[in-house]
């Protein structure tokens, strides 16, 4: 799927820069169902050349919305919409026992209790930062 060449413009004048108004438009394409999870995008030349930017400003737009989770990029291979389903990794209850696994050894090991709520002053070290 391409991109809508009759949304895809860039306003210089606005006051939000150029990567986060194309990442807004990638953002609400992907929402809207114009590529499926797991569906490869544009090359980066190919969005610049579609938007009238540097292939920069497409990395930098890219780069954002990788960094929402919204799309992994393969080297040598392309940038993809990223699927809703996330691989969790067990350990085998067959290798470890029948009492062990990731509920029992690494949520136990793992497990944060709540002693306190409320306003207090940074650490003298945080304040100086």
């Amino acid at each position: 799927m391409s991109i809508n060449p009759g949304a895809a413009s860039i306003n210089p004048g606005a006051a939000e820069f150029p990567h986060r108004q194309i990442s807004a438009h990638l953002r609400a394409q992907i929402r809207r169902g114009d590529w499926a999870p797991g569906e490869r995008l544009p090359s980066i030349p190919a969005i610049a050349e579609t938007f009238g930017v540097a292939k920069q400003t497409v990395q930098r737009a890219i780069d954002q919305l990788r960094v929402e989770g919204i799309l992994i990029t393969k080297p040598g291979s392309g940038t993809y919409v990223r699927g809703t389903r996330r691989r969790l990794n067990r350990l085998s209850r067959g290798r470890y026992g029948g009492h062990r696994g990731y509920h029992a050894d690494l949520a136990a090991r793992y497990r944060q209790q709540l002693t306190e709520v409320g306003r207090a002053p940074a650490p003298p070290e945080v304040g100086a930062a």
